[in-house]
C-alpha cells in the first residue's frame, strides 16, 4: 500500500486555502500553531478518536507533526475568527522525562554532572551515587507524573466536546416528587 496523505488536507492545499495556508506556514519554531477548527474535525479528529484506524491514512500522523511542527508541541484549534477554541496535546509529552526539568526531583543534567564529581573521588562513590540518584528520579516521575493525566483529560474534554466520548461528570438526576411518600402515608407495624 502507497502512502497517501489525508485527501482533505491535500484538497486544502491543492486550494490554496489561505486560512489553513498562512496559519501554518507563518509560525515559528517557538509559536504554537493554529490550526483551524474544521480541518481538525474533518481530517485528523477521526483518527485520534478511533473511528478510523491509522493504518488507513498511513501519513496521518506524519501530517499532524509537520502542522504542530514536532511530536512534542501542541496545536491551539481556533475557530473561523481565529478565535483560539482549545489546545491539542503534544503527540509525546517530554516534560517527565526533559534533562532541565527540575520539577520531578533533580535534573539528569545534574545527576551527571554530580556523578562526574563523585566518580572523581572513587569509581565506587559515583557508582553509588548514580543509581541512587537515578532510582530517586524514576520515583520522582512515578509519584509526579500528573502531566500525563493532564494530557488525557485535555483529550477527554476535547472528545466530549465532539461527542466521541461520553462525559464521566456525574449527571444531576430529577427526583420525582409525586412518587414518594409522604410520612403520613408509612404505615409502622
Amino acid at each position: 500500500m502507497a502512502n497517501r496523505e489525508n485527501p482533505l488536507i491535500t484538497e486544502q492545499r491543492n486550494q490554496g486555502d489561505t486560512h489553513y495556508g498562512a496559519l501554518v506556514l507563518s509560525m515559528t519554531q517557538s509559536e504554537i500553531v493554529k490550526l483551524p477548527e474544521y480541518v481538525f474535525v474533518r481530517a485528523f479528529l477521526p483518527f485520534f478518536c478511533g473511528e478510523k484506524k491509522i493504518t488507513e491514512q498511513p501519513n496521518i500522523l506524519p501530517s499532524w507533526i509537520g502542522i504542530a511542527g514536532s511530536p512534542s508541541k501542541e496545536v491551539d484549534i481556533v475557530d473561523e475568527k481565529g478565535e483560539i477554541l482549545f489546545r491539542v496535546p503534544a503527540m509525546n509529552d517530554t516534560s517527565v522525562i526533559d534533562s532541565l526539568n527540575k520539577k520531578n526531583g533533580r535534573s539528569l543534567q545534574a545527576i551527571v554532572q554530580n556523578y562526574h564529581r563523585y566518580q572523581g573521588i572513587t569509581p565506587i562513590n559515583g557508582e553509588n551515587f548514580l543509581a541512587n540518584a537515578i532510582a530517586d528520579k524514576i520515583q520522582a516521575i512515578r509519584t509526579t507524573s500528573e502531566s500525563f493525566t493532564e494530557n488525557e483529560k485535555k483529550w477527554n474534554e476535547i472528545f466530549i466536546r465532539y461527542g466521541k466520548m461520553k462525559s464521566t461528570e456525574p449527571e444531576l438526576v430529577a427526583v420525582d416528587k409525586s412518587s414518594r411518600l409522604d410520612e403520613d402515608e408509612i404505615e409502622y407495624d
